[in-house]
Formats: structure tokens, C-alpha cells, sequence
């Protein structure tokens, strides 16, 4: 072979002489480049040179042999030598070429597995071409395969240039030589071009509610009454190259009332967020805006566009800019004029808009344009922080000429700026009566009761409710009441008067049944007293005028205080949502929505997901995160294409206990969310003939009737203008929609829902109708133009499973076989092992255990018992007949599939007649069902 060293043998040539005459060896013709001699004495032929299989693969050499003769006789062989090829030389890299490998190779990020990048080749001068050359990748491994036959590199998955822009590789070639094999190497740079495949990050600032991206939260505060402004500066950062973002505003929770004249502008260049002029706290406390990043990245493809969106909630900040109102003018109060200095005739009350628990101040005035405001400013006052008003003289020695007194007064809040309000009270005094008449101290009083107080309880009062002169022998009666609301009903008989136990004692007014704010906030109760004597004359200088309430009656305010006596309660028990298999990070998918009966502040709270007995959050809520403010839900996590038809459900409870102010009990409240994965192929249009923002503000209408048409629940995803190919059309709208089955959650096809919705054409068009946002000029018109569908770019299935699934499903599968293979094959060793004596048995190799794949939760419930934890799923109507089981522990008896919170416990042997198809049970603390 080509691997004989120098002076190494090749052959040996004898020859005989029939004169027995010494002979000599020569080499004659084919001794290429003298790379072999031959030996005179002995006929060995050696190699002179290094011999090379690849330069002279072949020799054909003549050999003499020759007597010493005279003459010499002479005779000729042929010797062929053939080489064979060893190996000596390395695998040369052909392609790419030489002069392109100094240069990055560009590709495109993202791909997906086995997408293929370029195909590298290498010749071998050992081998014909590049056969029998095996290749693998040295570096870059975790990025790329290689196929070991033709050398064509595939990435093993998508590609992020912002993760890594350059990603260097190192290709092997090997030849096949066995042990002795010869190996090249190429290194090679792969560089990665920008795609457009990323959307907009919104960045944290000082009003981000997020501590890190892209949670895009955002809350600021802005003043009442404050001209147009900016209020805060959103920046979303986009990695593509070239990535331009621009900003636009989606939709304002509340609208505006007038479309055309939005609260909130927004900088399509900056995404500075503005108002457009003055908020009103009074008004709205609170706007939602959401604010949409757009890019237009210029990479290839350019085309492509993506966006994220952020919630900005701006909170409005009260400003002192109204004047405290009185309640309850005009005051008309009567005083008898032999009336103690001191005493309190009646109450001043005021209410602020700008403040629900204002401290007030209250004064008197005069107006010499006010007949007679002087001589009231004398003879009564008003207690400056109560607003009783109050006599300062003898009644009955001054002014007695004068009948009505118009008391000026003023009212203050605290500022700052503070203003006031101003008010008369007139009062009219009267005179004496009858030594023997009775009435009452003041004609106005006003006491307090909590709700929900047991009957028996006494009103309580500032200053207990007084007659004059003191006796015994008189009688109480309630002649009239009033409620606030007014509710038509007779409620006299809600109180008592219970006489006082000595003649110095106030009496006492009772209730006799449990009151509830909630349905009435005050009473007002006119009350009355007379003696079992005689009437007697009036004793006094002023001749008495007919006046609103008698000498012997007085009106009764009762004021019910508000206690936290009731749970919030969402808008509705289920809320049911579809969203998109491509939906974004952090996309809104439903808004919950509270309320509490109560009064403030027992009626604030938050939003929380509900966690579990154990104070975890389930696997399935893991998933999602809701604002606590808003009631906004959102995902934590994306959707897949093999997803699509899952359901998710969890709950959302609106809880008391971290917004309360005040001490004490406070509750809880909760509904159910499902969120189904949905695609084009359930994505439905329905096209009005009305713009698209009369549709938008129509969307609940919308909604409500396509849900009664069809008995499902139905998802408004968005309102647009109508598209026809690439054109909008703002005359006529597009809504997005989809329908979920009421009682299964299945999302119907678009098919499906709009032969529903066609079936019932005109019952449809009737909505606009209902709606008071069209206006009048276009209601009668008003109509659907088609339903039609969207383009299908998902699965058609709801039960698909994506490429790596089916790929680790086939590995899964020919692992099992090669496990079946190689136990059969141990069976049979061990057989023919028992048979040889002495021999001892191993025992056989038992591999590590498979870490299980991590159950997925969704659709599930859990059940806690002191057995452990079993899994209960929603759809399980009848389970299985491979995962039936028999009670054999405690187990929730009362189990029911629209409450995920039962946990209790019930023993009952195996056979208990309750073990049926809606029944299962905890075999052990393993089991999952």
C-alpha cells in the first residue's frame, strides 16, 4: 500500500539459470519516477520513495535478469504493483468556499425546528468525493443540527437576534478511517437579521403600577377643574431594528358624551396622554384608558406589524370648588316666647358635594336690606359646630310686637378655599298658651339609630325630647311619618314613645322593629302631646299665628346609621370570555364588576384572585392576574394553537378587608370566570350599517341580544370600521364577536353562530331600536348588512396537538418499544442463566424513573379531605370507565360543579348506595380522577 515506508519490500524475483551462472537484477521500464530498485544479488524490490496512491496508484515494472556469460543471456518478468489507498489525507471544505467564510452568513431570526439554514460540503482525496465524510457541529449545537449525511445545517428552534445577533458555529468533517479517521474543521458565523416579530414593551416610570415590563399598568392623579394638560408620558421600547412606535388611544371607560369631543388625546409620536379640558371629580372619579403602542419596523419583512396596549387609570382629585348646601330649607322653626334662654329650637344641617364627611361651621348674620334680621340676630344664635339654633333672651320681654323672625345664617366648610352658603331660618314665636296646655321645648329634634338594631332600642338624641310644663298625666301619639326615599307605606308604627320614669326625665322614643339603611336612610315623625286637662286661655302679650306645626307638636328627624351589613355582589354570577389563541401577554379578557348596598365607606374594596383553603392560588389561577381596581383580567401567561377549545376557570372576589377604613366585620364576594381559547374559526362579523362609533357605544345592546337570540353567552371582541379588501369603510361598522354554549363553555364555529343569528334577522335588528346612542334620523334604517367570517389562519379542532407534541409523542412511543425489546431479551439471558450451575444471577438494571409530565390543572377543581387531595374535573359528567372508583375514605358528598369551594368531609363504606355517576371519591393520597 501507499503506506510502505522507504526501502521498504514490495516483491521479490528469482530467476534460474539452467548454467548455474550468477545472475543480475535490473529494473527495466515502468519505474515510474524511480520510486522503486531491486536488488542486483538478490531480486527484492524496494521502495526508493515515498510512494502515493493519489499521484501513481499503479506500476507495471520489467524486471532483467541477466548471466555473466559471454555473451550474457538475458531473460525479462513483469512485475505489477498495485497500491492501495491509505488514509493520509484530511477532509478539505469545498462549500462554502474559502473566501466567503470570513464573512457572517445571514439568516432571519425566529423559524422554527428544522427550518434550513445552508449545506456545507467537504471532499475527501482518500475517497471519491465527499462519500464515506460523516459531519457534526462542534459549537453552536444548541442553536443548529446538522445531518450527518449531507451537511446541511436546520435550526433547532426559532431564533431571537436580540438574545444573540452573532452565533458563531464550528463544523467537523470526518473521513472514514475508522479509529485512524482524519477530521477538518470550519468555523463559520452565523448573523442573525432583524425580523419584525416583537410587539412594543411599555416601560416602567414612577406611575407604573408593575415593578418590570410588560406588566403596563399605569395610575396617575390629576386635579378637577384644571385646563387641558399633560398628565403623563408613556414610552414603549421596541428591540427590532428600525422599529418606529406610534401610540394611539383605544377606548376611555367612561366614554365621553359627546364622541366627537373625546377627555383624552394622546401624542401619536410621544405618547404623551393629555385631557382635552377640565375633569369634574363631582362627575367621574375615575377613567380607564387604554393606550395602544403600534411599531413599523422597516426589517424584513416589513410588512408585519404588532402592538401592546396599557391601561392607564387616572384618577380624578377632588378640589374644594363647591359652596356647602343647607339641607332641608326653607328652616321654619317655633319657639313659645316663654322658651329658656339657651334652649335649642330646632337644627341647622348642610351637605357638601365636594366632601361625603365635611366638618362644617355654622354663624348668623344681618342685612339691613332683611327686615327685622337684626332684632332675630338678637334674640337667638346658632352653636357654631352642631347648628342648633338657640335662644339668647327672654322672649317674652323683648321685641313683643314682632310675631316672625328671619335668622340669617351662614354656613362654611374647611376650605382650602373655603366657601360658604347662606340660608334664613324663620322662626315664630308664640305665646304663652294655657297654664294648663303642655308642649313641647323645641319643635324639631333629631336623633340617630344604627340598622339592623334589635327592637327596644332608643333613638338617640343630643337633647332629649322635653314637654313644658312637666306632668304626668299627658299623652303621646305619632301622627304622621315621612321616609327617605318616600316608599308609600305606613311606618308610624316603626316607633314608640315610652313615657319618662320621673317628671325631670327626658322620654325615650323606641323602635320596634330591626331597621335597614338600604331601604330607608331617615324617618321623619311627627309627634304629639296633650294633657288630660283642661285647655285654659292664652296668658300671653302676642297674639299667636297660625303656624306649620301646633304648640303641642313636634317634628322628629331619625337619621339610620349605615352599618357593614352587606357583601358585594358582582354584576354576574359567571362571567363567561373567549380570547384568541394568538392573544398577547397581558391581554384584557374580561372586566368584573362590583357593587356594595352598603354606604361609605363600607362599601370599598378590591379585586383578588380567590385563592384556596390553604391560601395558594390553584394551578388554573396561576395563570391569570386581575386589577384590583378595575376588575380588568388579564393572562399571565400565552395561548397555544393546541389549546384552542380549553377552558379555564377560577374566581375573582371582591374583598372588603383591605379597603376598609373603619373597624369591624366585613365580607367577601365572588364570581366565576371561564375563559375559553378561541380562534378564527369561531371568530364571527357582524356588518351595521351605522359608523363605527355609534356601533361602539351600541356594543351592549349588541351583546344582550345576540345572548337572548341564542340562549349562549356571546363576546363582543372589538368594533371597526367595515373592511372590504383593503379599504375601510367608516359609514358602516364591523363587530367582532363570538358565542360560547350556556351550559358547556364549548365555543360555537362562526358557521354555527351566524346561522343563529340569521334565522332571527329582524328579532336582531329591533336592537339598534333599544339602543339611545343612534340617533333618531337613523334608527328606523338602522340594520344588519351581513354576518360574514374572518379569514382561517388557526386549527379547525379543538382537540389538535402541535408539532413538538406529536414529535415527543413518536419518541415516546419507540422508547416504549426498545424498553419492550430489551425486557424480553432479559427474560430470556435470565432463562439460560438458571440452567448453568454456580452461575449467580444479577439482578436486573432497573433505570431511574421517568419524571412524570406535570399534570395540567385546567378545567379541574380540588377537594381537600384529611385523605389527601383529589382532582375533580368540570366535563366529567360520567367519568371514564378505566378511572371509576369506589368511596373508601371521607369524601365531599355535597360536591357541585358550579361551587369550586366546597371542602367538607362524610364517612359511608365502599357500597354506599350514593356512589354513582356524579360521585367520586380519594382512593389515596395519589389518586387523581
Amino acid at each position: 500500500g501507499e503506506e510502505t515506508p522507504v526501502n521498504g519490500p514490495v516483491a521479490m524475483v528469482t530467476a534460474n539459470d539452467p548454467d548455474n551462472n550468477a545472475l543480475t537484477y535490473s529494473l527495466g521500464t515502468g519505474n515510474t519516477d524511480n520510486d522503486f530498485r531491486i536488488d542486483p544479488n538478490t531480486g527484492e524490490i524496494t521502495a526508493q520513495k515515498a510512494l502515493d496512491y493519489e499521484r501513481t496508484p499503479s506500476y507495471t515494472l520489467q524486471v532483467l535478469a541477466a548471466d555473466n556469460g559471454n555473451p550474457p543471456s538475458t531473460a525479462t518478468a513483469t512485475v505489477q504493483v498495485d497500491l492501495t489507498n491509505g488514509n493520509d489525507n484530511s477532509p478539505v471544505f469545498t462549500r462554502p468556499p474559502q473566501a466567503d467564510r470570513s464573512q457572517p452568513i445571514e439568516i432571519a431570526e425566529g423559524g422554527q425546528n428544522g427550518d434550513p439554514v445552508l449545506t456545507v460540503e467537504a471532499t475527501d482525496a482518500d475517497e471519491t468525493g465527499s462519500a464515506g465524510i460523516t459531519y457534526s457541529l462542534l459549537r453552536g449545537q444548541d442553536k443548529f443540527n446538522i445531518n450527518p449525511t449531507t451537511g446541511q445545517i436546520t435550526r433547532r428552534g426559532p431564533l431571537d437576534r436580540d438574545e444573540q445577533g452573532q452565533i458563531p458555529i464550528t463544523v467537523q468533517a470526518e473521513d472514514s478511517g475508522g479509529n485512524e479517521g482524519r477530521i477538518s474543521l470550519m468555523d463559520l458565523t452565523i448573523q442573525l437579521t432583524d425580523i419584525n416579530n416583537k410587539p412594543p414593551v411599555f416601560q416602567v416610570n414612577q406611575f407604573a403600577r408593575g415593578s418590570t415590563p410588560p406588566i403596563a399598568e399605569y395610575s396617575v392623579n390629576v386635579d378637577e377643574n384644571e385646563p387641558a394638560m399633560q398628565i403623563i408620558s408613556l414610552q414603549a421600547s421596541d428591540p427590532d431594528v428600525g422599529a418606529v412606535v406610534r401610540y394611539s388611544r383605544t377606548s376611555v371607560t367612561p366614554p365621553s358624551v359627546d364622541p366627537n369631543q373625546p377627555m383624552f388625546t394622546v401624542n401619536e409620536n410621544t405618547g404623551v396622554l393629555s385631557t382635552t379640558g377640565e375633569l369634574d371629580y363631582e362627575t367621574t372619579q375615575t377613567y380607564t384608558v387604554v393606550i395602544t403602542a403600534t411599531d413599523t419596523a422597516q426589517a424584513d419583512p416589513h410588512t408585519a406589524t404588532s402592538s401592546s396596549s396599557a391601561t392607564v387609570t387616572v384618577n380624578v382629585q377632588d378640589k374644594n370648588d363647591y359652596p356647602p348646601d343647607f339641607t332641608g330649607t326653607p328652616y321654619m322653626f317655633t319657639v313659645r316666647e316663654d322658651a329658656a334662654i339657651g334652649l335649642s329650637i330646632g337644627q341647622l344641617t348642610a351637605s357638601d358635594t365636594d366632601n361625603p364627611q365635611p366638618q362644617f361651621t355654622y354663624s348668623t348674620y344681618t342685612d339691613a336690606g332683611v327686615t327685622n334680621s337684626d332684632a332675630a340676630a338678637a334674640l337667638f344664635t346658632v352653636d357654631p359646630v352642631t347648628g342648633d339654633v338657640l335662644t339668647r333672651r327672654n322672649l317674652a320681654s323683648a321685641y313683643t310686637d314682632i310675631n316672625e323672625f328671619p335668622l340669617l345664617v351662614r354656613v362654611s366648610d374647611e376650605g382650602p378655599p373655603v366657601m360658604n352658603s347662606t340660608g334664613t331660618a324663620t322662626i315664630t314665636v308664640t305665646a304663652r298658651g294655657s297654664a294648663n296646655a303642655v308642649s313641647f321645648t323645641q319643635s324639631q329634634y333629631t336623633g340617630t339609630v344604627q340598622e339592623n338594631a334589635v327592637a327596644g332600642t332608643t333613638v338617640a338624641f343630643a337633647r332629649g325630647i322635653d314637654i313644658t310644663p312637666s306632668r304626668s298625666s299627658v299623652e303621646y301619639v305619632i301622627t304622621a311619618a315621612e321616609t327617605t326615599p318616600p316608599t308609600g307605606t305606613d311606618v308610624t308604627g316603626f316607633f314608640r314613645v315610652v313615657r319618662p320614669a320621673t317628671l325631670n326625665d327626658p322620654l325615650r322614643l323606641e323602635i320596634t322593629r330591626s331597621l335597614d339603611y338600604e331601604e330607608i336612610q331617615q324617618y321623619l315623625l311627627t309627634l304629639q302631646v296633650s294633657s288630660t286637662g283642661s285647655s285654659g286661655t292664652s296668658t300671653g302679650r302676642r297674639k299667636k299665628r297660625q303656624a306649620v306645626l301646633a304648640d303641642n307638636q313636634a317634628l322628629v328627624q331619625v337619621n339610620v346609621q349605615d352599618m357593614n351589613d352587606n357583601p358585594p355582589r358582582f354584576e354576574s354570577p359567571t362571567y363567561v370570555t373567549g380570547v384568541s389563541e394568538d392573544a398577547d401577554l397581558f391581554s384584557s379578557l374580561v372586566q368584573v364588576k362590583a357593587t356594595d348596598r352598603d354606604s361609605s365607606p363600607y362599601n370599598n374594596f378590591v379585586y383578588n384572585i380567590q385563592r384556596q383553603p390553604n391560601n395558594e392560588l390553584s394551578p388554573v389561577a396561576k395563570n391569570f392576574t386581575v386589577d384590583s381596581t378595575t376588575g380588568i383580567v388579564r393572562n399571565l401567561v400565552p395561548f397555544k394553537p393546541g389549546q384552542v377549545g380549553k377552558k379555564f376557570f377560577f374566581n375573582v372576589e371582591a374583598d372588603e378587608a383591605p379597603a376598609q377604613t373603619q373597624s369591624g366585620q366585613t365580607f367577601t364576594g365572588d364570581t366565576r370566570i371561564v375563559v375559553v381559547v378561541v380562534n378564527d374559526a369561531n371568530r364571527a362579523i357582524m356588518v351595521g350599517n351605522l359608523p363605527p362609533d355609534t356601533c361602539y357605544r351600541c356594543r351592549d345592546n349588541i351583546k344582550s341580544t345576540f345572548q337572548e337570540v341564542s340562549g349562549n353567552y356571546a363576546v363582543i371582541e372589538k368594533v371597526d370600521a367595515r373592511k372590504v379588501g383593503n379599504t375601510l369603510n367608516y359609514d358602516n361598522c364591523d363587530v367582532f364577536f363570538y358565542m360560547i354554549r350556556n351550559e358547556t363553555y364549548d365555543a360555537l364555529t362562526r358557521d354555527e353562530a351566524t346561522t343563529i343569528l340569521e334565522g332571527s334577522r329582524t328579532q336582531v335588528d329591533q336592537l339598534w331600536t333599544n339602543c339611545g346612542s343612534i340617533p333618531d334620523a337613523n334608527r328606523a334604517s338602522a340594520s344588519v348588512v351581513e354576518y360574514r367570517g374572518v379569514q382561517y389562519t388557526g386549527n379547525s379542532t379543538n382537540t389538535g396537538i402541535s408539532d413538538l407534541e406529536a414529535a415527543l409523542i413518536a419518541l415516546g412511543v419507540l422508547l416504549f418499544l426498545l424498553a419492550l425489546l430489551a425486557l424480553l431479551w432479559l427474560c430470556c439471558c435470565t432463562k439460560i442463566r438458571k440452567r448453568t450451575t454456580g452461575y449467580q444471577i444479577p439482578p436486573p438494571y432497573e433505570p431511574p424513573p421517568i419524571q412524570a409530565e406535570p399534570i395540567i390543572y385546567e378545567e379541574k377543581k380540588e377537594y381537600e379531605t384529611q385523605e389527601g387531595i383529589a382532582t375533580f374535573g368540570h366535563d366529567m359528567v360520567e367519568p371514564p370507565p378505566e378511572k371509576e372508583v369506589v368511596i373508601t375514605g371521607q369524601y365531599n358528598k355535597g360536591y357541585d360543579q358550579s361551587d369550586e369551594a366546597q371542602v367538607g368531609t362524610m364517612t359511608f363504606p365502599q357500597a354506599h348506595e350514593d356512589v354513582g355517576p356524579n360521585r367520586y371519591s380519594i382512593v389515596d393520597q395519589t389518586t387523581q380522577l
